[in-house]
């Protein structure tokens, strides 16, 4: 577990579990770090630079409308559609 401190009041702002992220918003608004976190147990962290972290969320959302994509074709009368009548509809819905 992390926890992110409010270094000037030294209070607990927020805690961290297994697979969660931390300091995104710095990469996406090309800021430096806004906080500290201090590990309140052994931990292991990973560091990506701002190329791997929009390499990596461009995966996801291709990944995430391929799966749009792939429940859209399930439906009977969207079955036999192009698949650029279905990438069509998947934008128009929005659900990314």
């Amino acid at each position: 577990m992390l926890r992110s401190i409010n270094m000037e009041q030294n209070i607990q702002k927020t805690s961290f579990l297994n697979n969660q992220s931390f300091g995104e918003l710095s990469i996406m608004k090309n800021q430096g770090r806004a906080g500290t976190c201090i590990a309140a147990v052994d931990s292991y962290l990973a560091v990506i630079t701002k190329f791997e972290y929009e390499r990596l969320l461009s995966k996801h959302q291709q990944f995430k409308i391929q799966m749009s994509i792939k429940f859209i074709r399930q439906i009977e009368f969207i079955s036999n559609q192009t698949t650029k009548e279905v990438v069509a509809l998947h934008y128009m819905l929005r659900l990314q």
